[in-house]
């Protein structure tokens, strides 16, 4: 299993933030206590509330009932979102949030500028709340710091590493919860009571259900077909938790002729190659979608699949958000903290090797692993008995509890909203 140049890059950052964080966190400290009177705020000035979360499309879906309540919590202040670019359409998906500023990831030049760029701002708005969803990073610890200096700062205290003196309300980071639980932690010190049901759902409107619903009619895709996506990659970040290949082709050849499912194919433009591979290893015809889809289409698509095949990736939690059966294959990363939230009507593949997992929050996701053993004793013929057993019934057909509503209605009320 090759790795590729966005690993080798996210290790150097990783690295960089690991060995020069502490001190830049230290030196942003004794620079912002010399001017802790410059967050005086004027009566007639809204109060603003910076929220912060670099890494993962997947994090980013997770944390949008603890985005949901701070919205709720502070109903008239100015709600900024920080982040890198490469979560710009993520963004569109949350809803309340002001004004969103993108740190840039084309390399170390251009982050360094786009953060100068953005404290470039906070003179003149600075925050008197920001809350640190990072779990580990010192680099927004840093941040929190400097457009907070005499703020409220809310963010985790691992105990793996020193980023308490960032905070002045440090969280303790436990593991022993659902990672979307434990950025709610960070919600309640805010004051927010926690109610006992999150409600976890992506809205899909009808303008973006009537185009999925319009690709599906151009494969040929009709209403009473069972539908199932399956998304082989992982982004090129971390593909320490890929499946190989020829086992996906051999579970949708299952798929196609055991159940006679039309299975899409989807993923990223760099991963034609990858789906390419798959395809030329299946017996039966399948479909594909690598042209650009944007995340709204993607979450649309999902929304009327009848199932979801995925690796440990953003595809998991937004198959779970919008109430999609998903099956998640897991390996390096534990499904305690990062499966889908409702359990009932998914299913989860994972081996909790003694090795398992090796990407840790607390060892900042770097693994040295350079073959995935975890993903490659998941077995096609576990999988494929695990979806005939909860999906299907004794004659292969889908069970009418999970079939998708698929009717191309432009009408406006067509909307799906799942709780």
């Amino acid at each position: 299993m090759a790795f590729s140049g966005n690993d080798t890059y996210l290790h150097l950052e990783r690295s960089l933030d690991r060995y020069l964080g502490l001190p830049l966190l230290l030196a942003s400290r004794l620079l912002t206590g010399l001017f802790t009177k410059i967050n005086s705020r004027p009566a007639t000035r809204r109060q603003r509330v910076l929220l912060i979360k670099f890494h993962g499309i997947g994090n980013l879906i997770m944390l949008l009932p603890a985005v949901r309540l701070v919205r709720k919590r502070y109903p008239d202040a100015e709600l900024h979102f920080l982040t890198f670019d490469t979560n710009r359409e993520t963004l569109k998906l949350m809803e309340g949030i002001d004004q969103c500023y993108f740190l840039e990831r084309g390399g170390l030049w251009s982050l360094a500028v786009s953060t100068l760029r953005f404290l470039a701002h906070c003179p003149r708005n600075i925050y008197d709340i920001a809350v640190d969803f990072e779990q580990f990073a010192y680099f927004s610890s840093i941040l929190s710091v400097l457009a907070s200096p005499s703020g409220m700062r809310i963010g985790f205290d691992n105990p793996s590493h020193r980023r308490a003196s960032a905070y002045t309300v440090p969280v303790t980071y436990m593991e022993t919860e659902h990672m979307s639980a434990i950025f709610l932690k960070l919600v309640e010190a805010l004051g927010v009571k926690i109610p006992a049901r999150i409600p976890s759902g992506l809205q899909v409107d009808s303008s973006a259900r009537t185009d999925a619903l319009g690709i599906l009619d151009s494969l040929g895709i009709r209403t009473e077909d069972t539908l199932v996506l399956i998304h082989p990659g992982s982004s090129e970040n971390l593909m320490q938790r890929r499946w190989p290949p020829y086992r996906f082709a051999a579970l949708a050849d299952v798929l196609i002729t055991d159940h006679g499912a039309k299975v899409v194919f989807t993923g990223t433009t760099k991963e034609r190659v990858l789906i390419r591979d798959i395809l030329d290893n299946m017996k039966n015809d399948a479909l594909h979608l690598t042209d650009p889809l944007t995340l709204r289409a993607f979450t649309a698509l999902t929304a009327v699949s009848e199932l979801v095949v995925a690796n440990d990736t953003a595809a998991v939690h937004i198959a779970d958000a919008v109430g999609t059966p998903v099956v998640g294959l897991y390996g390096p990363n534990t499904p305690f903290l990062y499966g889908p939230r409702d359990m009932g009507r998914h299913l989860i593949f994972y081996k909790q090797l003694p090795c398992s997992p090796c990407l840790r929050n607390t060892s900042r996701k770097i693994s040295s692993c350079k073959s995935p053993v975890c993903m490659e004793e998941i077995t096609v013929r576990e999988i494929a008995a695990g979806i005939r057993s909860r999906y299907f019934d004794g004659t292969g057909h889908l069970l009418p509890v999970f079939k998708r509503h698929r009717a191309l209605d432009k009408s406006p009320e067509q909307q799906l909203t799942v709780a």
